[in-house]
């Protein structure tokens, strides 16, 4: 079964005719490895460094559903190990942004369906409620769509050094300000620049 229409295929014909594919290359054994399969995947890297381990979203099992649907189009995300070549299913039919640490331990996403911010461990796939004790809307609080709204952003990831360790946090955002959440749930929200009382825009 074909997961785009016809109309679509024909429409991207030059596009999925020069699809490429990203790898990795393995110094140690002057190896490589392809890192997707097909058209529909991506691949996310970690923001910095060399890491053992990559995202990967794949939206084929999605796709078709665009044909009636104006929502974001969902994906499934995984955490891949170039090293064996396997796959973990972090998220599924995730329609908003998600974004790896820099260290590779952690996974930030946005969930539409309950307007909430949380965080997932690669490893333990422990799930952190990051944005519900803020006490504030992360939601675009001006769409007017019938359809359910998309969050503010990503704003990245900021590393904070606490005696001889450097701890990740994520930034996110609601209508005025940008906040830094602890991916392991164990701080509270903090908001760094407090715009929504003057109603001045931070990102």
């Amino acid at each position: 079964t074909d997961t785009l229409l016809q109309t679509q295929q024909l429409v991207q014909k030059k596009k999925l005719d020069k699809n490429t594919s990203e790898a990795v290359y393995f110094i140690s054994d002057n190896t490589a490895r392809r890192l997707t399969h097909d058209y529909f995947e991506r691949v996310y890297p970690p923001a910095i460094g060399n890491h053992h381990v990559f995202l990967i979203a794949n939206d084929a099992s999605y796709t078709w559903s665009m044909s009636w649907s104006a929502s974001p189009k969902r994906k499934d995300v995984y955490a891949y190990y170039p090293e064996n070549d396997r796959r973990d299913l972090l998220i599924e039919a995730q329609r908003d942004v998600f974004s790896l640490s820099p260290k590779g331990e952690w996974i930030t996403y946005y969930n539409m369906e309950d307007s909430t911010w949380y965080s997932k461990n690669i490893t333990t796939k422990e799930v952190n409620n990051l944005s519900s004790s803020a006490g504030t809307t992360f939601y675009t609080e001006e769409f007017d769509y019938p359809s359910t709204p998309e969050s503010y952003g990503f704003g990245g990831w900021a590393a904070v050094t606490k005696g001889k360790q450097k701890i990740e946090y994520a930034l996110i955002y609601d209508r005025y300000d940008v906040w830094m959440v602890d991916p392991s749930g164990k701080e509270a929200p903090r908001n760094l620049t407090n715009g929504r009382a003057s109603e001045h825009t931070f990102r």
